[in-house]
C-alpha cells in the first residue's frame, strides 16, 4: 500500500479549519494542528487515511473518542469539538489543542517523581475515571502515555478512549480478545472477559502508581506474551519490599489495586482518590506547570525552528526539515506487525487471538505472528553489566555502596546479572536505610528516607544555658521542566 499523502499547510477542512502542520501520524490516520477561522481557536484534527476510511470497524473505533467525550463530559477528558468528512470523504474529528507533556515524558524528564508528585498527578486521573465509570464507560488503556499534564490550562487530561467499552460491550472486539497495554492490563483484560468493570481501570491505576513509586513495573519487563503470562499467574512483589520509606498505608493501597482477584480489588475511583489523599499529601502541580511554561517561553526565544513561537512543541514549522524517508516496500519483515491508530503513538496494545483480527483504529492493536527471519551467527559476546540507577530522597541524601561513599545522587550502580550489592543511604535528621540492590535488569530504584524518631529531651539544668536552636531545613528548588515535543494525540 502506498504511503498516504499528507495535506499541506493552508488546506481548508469543512470550510473553516485551516491546517497549519502535521502533529503526528499513525497507521490509520494523521493528526494536524489547525485553526478554526470562524473563531480563531487553535485545534487538533484527526483525519483517517483514505485507504481505510471505508472500513466499518475502523470508522467505529475512530468515532469512539468523540462518543466518549460527549457521554462523559468531564474537564479531565479531552474535549471533542466537531466531527465530519473532508471533501474526499475522509472522516475527521476536531479536538481541543493541548500544550504540555505526557506523564511518561514528565517522569523521564524528572528522572522519577516523588510520592507527593505521583499522587498529585493521579488524583485528577481518578476524577476523570470516576466520571467515565458513572457514564458506563471503561477506559481499558490507562497508562502514563495516555495521561497528559497540561502546562496551560493547569489540568490533567485522560487521553485515548479509542478502545474503551461502553456499557455491556464496546461492539469492537469479541469475547476472548485482550485489548489494552500488557504492562498495565488487569488479569480479566488479558483473558478477554466481556463484563469488565471499574476495577479493571483501577488495576491499571495501581500499575501506574507502582511504576512511579518504585521505578519498576509490577511484572517486570520482557516480551508482551511473557508479561501477559505473569499477569495471569504471578503476584507482584509487595511495594514495600522493593521501595523503602513509603507510608505503609500507601503501599497497602497500591498492592490492593493489583490483586489478581477482581472481587477483592477496589471498585470505586472516588474511594481510591480519598484513600490516596489520606496516605500522602499531594504536591501542588502548579510548580510543575509554571516550570513548563517558563521553559516553553525561554525555548521560544531560541533560534530553533521547531521551538519557535510560531509552532508548538512537536509541530514542524513550514521550513522544517522533511522527515526521513520511509523504508522500501521490500524491506526485511519484523517479528511483530504494528498497526498504529489514527494519530496515536504506536502503543503496546495487543489482541490475543488465534486468527488475525481486522485492523483497528483509535487504539493500536498488536498482532503477534511469527515470520521467518534470517539466522545470523555471531561470535559469543560476554554479557553486558546491569545498571541500576539508585535515586535517594531527600536530594541531599548520601549513598554508600559496598562500603564506598559516593558523591552522586542519583547514582548508577553496575554489576553482573544476578549479583547483589549492599547500599546504605543516610541524611541528616532521617533514619538510615540499608538495602541490597539486585542486578536483575536495567532500572531505576528509589529509596525514600523517613524522619528519624525524636527522643524525649530532658529538662535542662539551670546553668546549662539555652538549648541550641534546631537547624533550618534547606528549601528544595524545583527542577526545570521542558515542554514535551511529542504529540499528545499519538
Amino acid at each position: 500500500m502506498a504511503a498516504p499523502q499528507h495535506l499541506p499547510p493552508g488546506t481548508l477542512i469543512a470550510g473553516k479549519y485551516e491546517l497549519e502542520g502535521l502533529l503526528g501520524e499513525g497507521g490509520m490516520g494523521a493528526v494536524y494542528q489547525a485553526t478554526n477561522l470562524s473563531i480563531g481557536r487553535r485545534v487538533a484534527i484527526k483525519i483517517l487515511h483514505a485507504a481505510v476510511a471505508d472500513r466499518e470497524d475502523v470508522r467505529r473505533r475512530f468515532e469512539m473518542e468523540a462518543r466518549a467525550a460527549a457521554v462523559i463530559s468531564h474537564p479531565g477528558i479531552v474535549d471533542v469539538l466537531d466531527m465530519g468528512q473532508t471533501d474526499e470523504g475522509e472522516p475527521f474529528i476536531v479536538m481541543e489543542h493541548l500544550e504540555g507533556m505526557t506523564l511518561r515524558s514528565l517522569n523521564k524528564e524528572f528522572k522519577g517523581l516523588t510520592p507527593e508528585q505521583s499522587v498529585g498527578v493521579m488524583l485528577p486521573v481518578l476524577d476523570a475515571l470516576g466520571a467515565a465509570h458513572r457514564a458506563g464507560v471503561i477506559h481499558r488503556d490507562v497508562k502514563p502515555a495516555n495521561i497528559f499534564v497540561c502546562a496551560k490550562p493547569q489540568v490533567v487530561k485522560l487521553l485515548d478512549f479509542g478502545v474503551s467499552r461502553f456499557g455491556a460491550s464496546s461492539g469492537l472486539t469479541n469475547t476472548g480478545t485482550a485489548v489494552g497495554t500488557p504492562r498495565y492490563m488487569a488479569p480479566e483484560q488479558v483473558l478477554g472477559e466481556a463484563d469488565l468493570g471499574p476495577e479493571a481501570d483501577l488495576y491499571s491505576v495501581g500499575a501506574v502508581l507502582y511504576s512511579l513509586l518504585s521505578g519498576r513495573l509490577p511484572h517486570g519487563s520482557g516480551s508482551d506474551m511473557a508479561l501477559l503470562a505473569r499477569t495471569l499467574h504471578d503476584t507482584p512483589a509487595p511495594l514495600a519490599s522493593i521501595t523503602t520509606g513509603l507510608p505503609p498505608a500507601l503501599c497497602e493501597l497500591v498492592d490492593s489495586l493489583l490483586l489478581k482477584d477482581r472481587a477483592r480489588r477496589p471498585k470505586d475511583a472516588a474511594a481510591v482518590k480519598e484513600a490516596l489523599q489520606q496516605c500522602v499529601p499531594a504536591t501542588d502541580l502548579a510548580v510543575l506547570y509554571n516550570a513548563a511554561i517558563r521553559t516553553a517561553r525561554a525555548s521560544a526565544l531560541a533560534p530553533t525552528p521547531s521551538r519557535s513561537n510560531a509552532s508548538l512543541p512537536g509541530v514542524p514549522s513550514k521550513k522544517a526539515t522533511p522527515s526521513a524517508p520511509r523504508p522500501p516496500p521490500n524491506a526485511a519483515p519484523t517479528r511483530t506487525a504494528v498497526v498504529a491508530p489514527p494519530g496515536s503513538k504506536p502503543g503496546l496494545f495487543i489482541a490475543v487471538t488465534v486468527l488475525a483480527l481486522a485492523l483497528g483504529g483509535g487504539g493500536a492493536v498488536w498482532y503477534l505472528k511469527s515470520q521467518p527471519r534470517p539466522v545470523v551467527v555471531a561470535p559469543p559476546v560476554a554479557p553486558a553489566p546491569i545498571t541500576v540507577t539508585l535515586k535517594a530522597e531527600p536530594a541531599g541524601a548520601r549513598i554508600k555502596a559496598g562500603g564506598t561513599a559516593l558523591t552522586c545522587n542519583p547514582c548508577e550502580l553496575t554489576g553482573a546479572l544476578g549479583t547483589k550489592q549492599q547500599v546504605k543511604v543516610t541524611a541528616e535528621g532521617m533514619a538510615e536505610a540499608t538495602l541490597d540492590v539486585t542486578f536483575d535488569e536495567d532500572r531505576t530504584q528509589k529509596v525514600v528516607l523517613v524522619a528519624a524518631p525524636v527522643a524525649a529531651t530532658p529538662e535542662p539544668a539551670m546553668d546549662a544555658g539555652r538549648p541550641a536552636s534546631p537547624a533550618k531545613k534547606k528549601k528544595k528548588t524545583p527542577r526545570g521542566l521542558s515542554v514535551d515535543e511529542k504529540n499528545p494525540y499519538q
